[in-house]
C-alpha cells in the first residue's frame, strides 16, 4: 500500500518546526508530495505482465558477465509448533559461454562454508571438505543438466527468467500470474509477480519474483509451499536473492581450478559409485532394546516377541520421514494390534524441547513412538533416514527399506499379509 500524504505531513511538520533554515522548511513541506508523486509514477508506469516478461528476457540476454552475492535461505515451519532455518551465502561469478548449449555460462560459485563449484564448459569441478570431484561434460551431460535444475547453480537471474518465460509462453499459465504492487528490496524498487503453481494435491505453492524496476533483472525468487497434514499446517519457504550486483569483465582464469581452495583428494565422477546400503541383513536376529516412549514409560522389543514389529527410524526435520510415518499410520489402523505392532523410533529430537507429542498428535499419528533411537541406530546399521525394519514373530529381521518410496504402502502391506498367512 502506498503511503498517504497525511501520514507524511504529520512527520514533516514535526521536523520543520525544529528547523531554523527557511529553505529546509520549504523542502520538508514539499517532501511528502514528491514522495507520493514518485510512488504514483512507478505505479502508473507499471507494465503489463507480458511487457514485463519481455523486458526481463531482454535484460537477461544482455547481462553477459559479472559478479554478485547470492543469499539462500530455507525455512521449515510447523505452525503452532516450531521452525527451522538454514542459510547460505555465495560469491558468484559468471560469463556467457554461447558455444555451450548445455549450460550457456561459465560459472564460479564459492559458498562461505567451503562448498565450491567451477564450470568452464568442459568440466564441472566440485570441491568440499578437502575433496575435489571432476565431472567431464562430454561424458556425463545428464549429470550437468541435473545441476542446472538446482536453484544455486545457474545465475539466479537466468534461472528465474527460465521459470518466468515458461509461464509467459502459455495463455493458460499466464492466468496463474498476478502483477502486485511494487516493493523495495535491497535498496531497489521492484516489480513483483506472484505465480500460483498448480499441484493437483490440495497443497499451495506460490512463488514471488522481484524484478528490478531499473535493470529489469529478476533479483529475488521466494517460493512458499503450504501443506495440511492431519491437523498440522506445514509451511516451507525457499528464498534466493542477489545483492551487490556488478556488471564487469570476468577473466577466464576465474573459472579455472587454480581458484579452488586446497584439496587432498581428487576423483572423477562415477555414477556407479553408490553408498552401499548395509542395513542389518534379513534373517539376522534383531538387537534387543529398551527405549522411552513419547507418551511415557518405556518399550522393550523383547516384550513384543510373537508379534510382527514394524520399526520406523525417523526425526522431525526429515521430510521423507514425515511422509513415511503418515503412510505407515494407514497400515497401523488396518492390522490387529495383537498381531502387528508399529513403532516409530525417533533418533535425535528432544521430546520436550521439540514437542514430539504435539507433533505426532497434529499429524494424527497414533502408533507408539520411542525416542533416543540414536543409541540403537548403529546396531541396526542405519546410516540414512527414514529406515524401516519388519521383525518377525521370532525376533529376526524379515524385511528392510532404506529411504521412502511411493510403493512403501503396498510393499509393507504385502510382506505383513503374507507373513500372517503362514
Amino acid at each position: 500500500m502506498l503511503p498517504t500524504v497525511e501520514k507524511y505531513e504529520r512527520i514533516v511538520s514535526i521536523l520543520a518546526s525544529n528547523s531554523h533554515n527557511l529553505k529546509m522548511k520549504r523542502f520538508l513541506h514539499q517532501l511528502p508530495f514528491l514522495i507520493i508523486l514518485t510512488c504514483s509514477s512507478v505505479k502508473a508506469q507499471s507494465p503489463t505482465i507480458q511487457e514485463l516478461l519481455k523486458k526481463v528476457d531482454q535484460a537477461v540476454t544482455k547481462f553477459d558477465q559479472g559478479q554478485f552475492t547470492l543469499q539462500e535461505k530455507s525455512t521449515q515451519i510447523s505452525v503452532g509448533e516450531d521452525s527451522t532455518t538454514q542459510a547460505h551465502t555465495y560469491t558468484f561469478w559468471f560469463k556467457r559461454n554461447r558455444p555451450d548449449s548445455l549450460v550457456g555460462y561459465k560459472i564460479a560459485s564459492f559458498r562461505k562454508d567451503g562448498y565450491e563449484q567451477l564450470y568452464d564448459g568442459t568440466d564441472l569441478l566440485t570441491r568440499y571438505e578437502g575433496e575435489l570431484t571432476v565431472t567431464p561434460t562430454a561424458s556425463y551431460p545428464d549429470r550437468i543438466r541435473q545441476e542446472t535444475g538446482g536453484a544455486t547453480f545457474l545465475p539466479l537471474f537466468a534461472q528465474a527468467n527460465i521459470f518466468l518465460q515458461s509461464y509467459g509462453n502459455s495463455e493458460l499459465a499466464l492466468q496463474n500470474m498476478t502483477l502486485l504492487e511494487p516493493e523495495n528490496y535491497a535498496g531497489e524498487t521492484c516489480y513483483r509477480i506472484a505465480i500460483k503453481q498448480p499441484t493437483g494435491s490440495g497443497n499451495e505453492v506460490t512463488s514471488h519474483c522481484f524484478i528490478s524496476a531499473t535493470s529489469f533483472l529478476p533479483i529475488r525468487m521466494r517460493t512458499t509451499m503450504k501443506k495440511k497434514v492431519g491437523q498440522a499446517q506445514e509451511v516451507a519457504v525457499f528464498d534466493y536473492a542477489m545483492i551487490n550486483i556488478e556488471a564487469k569483465s570476468i577473466p577466464d582464469e576465474q573459472f579455472g581450478r587454480e581458484r579452488l581452495s586446497t584439496y587432498t583428494v581428487e576423483k572423477v565422477y562415477n555414477p556407479t559409485e553408490e553408498v552401499i546400503d548395509e542395513l542389518l541383513p534379513i534373517g539376522t536376529a534383531a538387537p534387543d532394546w529398551t527405549l522411552p516412549l513419547v507418551s511415557g514409560n518405556t518399550l522393550r522389543l523383547q516384550d513384543l516377541r510373537g508379534k510382527l514389529v514394524v520399526m520406523d527410524f525417523w526425526y522431525k526435520a526429515c521430510v521423507p520421514c514425515r511422509t513415511q510415518m503418515i503412510t505407515l499410520e494407514k497400515l497401523h489402523g488396518k492390522f490387529n494390534p495383537d498381531e502387528v505392532v508399529f513403532v516409530g523410533v525417533n533418533t535425535m529430537d528432544d521430546p520436550v524441547k521439540d514437542k514430539l507429542a504435539v507433533f505426532l498428535k497434529n499429524r494424527n499419528i497414533s502408533m507408539p513412538s520411542v525416542y533416543r533411537g540414536k543409541a540403537i541406530q548403529a546396531r541396526y546399521k542405519v546410516q540414512g533416514l527414514p529406515a524401516l525394519f519388519i521383525i518377525d514373530q521370532r525376533g529376526n529381521v524379515l524385511y528392510t527399506a532404506s529411504g521412502y518410496s511411493d510403493t512403501l504402502l503396498s510393499d509393507v502391506d504385502n510382506v505383513l499379509s503374507a507373513q500372517l498367512k503362514k
